[in-house]
């Protein structure tokens, strides 16, 4: 799958597109088929060094991302549905999933 990442600090010019195994997901989360993803001011920052707090390299940033669950792991919540939005997902770094717990579901 495709992902924007950045394996050392800087401007924008570090963000860069690239090829990262699908991941599977583990006991209590989903996967999700990402359509949009947000990019928050503490992941700017955390890009160009700027953060309290110093990210494991390489980071992929987007912790808010809309799409389609396309896996439930064992223990996820059964609830989680083409219908679901994830939201406030863990930082994706190609081996972690969304816990089901993130996920809201979307009214009609």
């Amino acid at each position: 799958m495709k992902a924007v990442r950045f394996d050392h600090f800087g401007p924008p010019e570090v963000l860069k597109i690239v090829e990262v195994p699908k991941p599977v997901p583990r006991r209590g989360e989903v996967l999700v088929r990402v359509h949009a993803a947000g990019i928050n001011f503490f992941e700017v920052l955390m890009r160009a060094d700027r953060y309290a707090v110093i990210p494991e390299l390489p980071m992929i940033p987007g912790v808010e991302v809309a799409g389609i669950v396309e896996a439930i792991g064992e223990g996820a919540d059964l609830a989680c549905s083409a219908r679901a939005l994830p939201c406030r997902c863990s930082r994706w770094d190609g081996a972690r999933g969304m816990r089901s717990s993130s996920s809201c579901r979307l009214r009609r």
